[in-house]
């Protein structure tokens, strides 16, 4: 996914897919080098959604490094 747009807020990095209408929040864990999804989604994702969720983590991560949270 191309279209996702990666926003700092605080400790949350938020990762969306305007286009698909998908959204995930990771909060950083104070004082760990560790992020938790916040109200991910709850039931089993279809393949688009899965792909979405893979491609959002990977773009947290990056983030996260780059803000030398991890």
């Amino acid at each position: 996914m191309s279209d996702l747009v990666v926003e700092v807020k605080g400790a949350d990095i938020v990762v969306r897919s305007p286009r698909a209408g998908y959204c995930i929040v990771y909060r950083r864990v104070r004082d760990e080098p560790l992020l938790m999804a916040l109200d991910p989604m709850r039931r089993d994702p279809d393949t688009q959604e899965a792909k979405f969720l893979v491609e959002a983590w990977k773009a947290d991560y990056a983030k996260a490094k780059e803000l030398g949270w991890l």
